[in-house]
């Protein structure tokens, strides 16, 4: 059960840090816009599909 919670823990964290990534170069100027739509797309539905 802890190392289930740490591990759903150490995921959330990992997503929220790749999002953040994504979202500031995009306010950067480093990538446009449709890259951070995907970009976020693409860790929100990794993150959905490692808590099933």
């Amino acid at each position: 059960m802890m190392r289930r919670t740490a591990n759903a823990l150490w995921c959330h964290r990992t997503a929220y840090a790749g999002l953040a990534a994504i979202y500031g170069a995009g306010c950067l100027g480093l990538v446009d816009k449709d890259v951070v739509a995907q970009g976020a797309t693409a860790i929100y539905v990794a993150l959905t599909v490692q808590q099933h």
